[in-house]
């Protein structure tokens, strides 16, 4: 079965602050820290957003995943393809890789927040 994503870059600021994940797996490149210091102009932003927006630039990556509302605003701002976590369960779900009902009711039970009314549209577009 293919990977959902040939690979993912992941900032460093971003492993740090959530350490308690596995990201050990093999696709999984871990950015230098240095990217974000360039965009550092984005204080409104944390500190793991402004890297993920700074290492997607740098790379030129095709998609950047970013669930905060400020932060999706700027990385289109900057011309950037944003995807949220929803977005790459439905790519999962429309590939045969998972449920998409059932990940969304582990999702759920975390204490990650989604809006009803989200949900719902994604819902319609399944």
């Amino acid at each position: 079965m293919a990977p959902l994503y040939k690979r993912v870059l992941v900032p460093t600021a971003v492993v740090e602050s959530r350490s308690r994940l596995d990201l050990s797996a093999a696709s999984l490149d871990r950015g230098a820290a240095g990217p974000a210091t360039r965009y550092a102009t984005l204080r409104s932003l944390d500190r793991g957003e402004r890297a993920a927006i700074g290492l997607a630039l740098s790379f030129h990556a095709e998609r950047i995943l970013i669930d905060d509302f400020d932060g999706r605003a700027e990385a289109v701002r900057r011309n950037l393809r944003v995807t949220g976590t929803l977005g790459v369960l439905v790519l999962a779900h429309q590939r045969g890789l998972l449920d998409f009902e059932a990940a969304l009711a582990r999702l759920c039970r975390t204490n990650f927040y989604l809006s009803a009314e989200l949900v719902q549209l994604v819902r319609s577009r399944l």
